[in-house]
């Protein structure tokens, strides 16, 4: 996930490592985002698959009532990781 970046930028940017990303994994270049238009609230959308009405994650906080795609990889057995700076 790249935060605050808007795709005609990235589709005009000299990025080798991006492309190599983008050619080997899953992206769109057809997405919207939340509102707010926050990072606080559209990391929990991106998440959850919910918008911020239903996670009511205002800002950084933690849901704990909406499924999010941790809980889908962890009941299928699967291992996640998050790697970032934390809020």
């Amino acid at each position: 996930m790249i935060d605050c970046v808007r795709p005609d930028v990235l589709l005009q940017a000299n990025i080798p490592t991006f492309d190599e990303l983008a050619s080997e994994g899953s992206y769109t270049w057809n997405a919207w985002t939340v509102f707010p238009s926050e990072t606080g609230y559209a990391i929990p959308s991106l998440l959850t698959g919910s918008t911020p009405e239903v996670h009511n994650a205002a800002g950084f906080k933690y849901w704990s009532d909406v499924e999010s795609i941790f809980d889908v990889f962890e009941r299928a057995g699967l291992s996640t990781a998050m790697i970032g700076e934390a809020p």
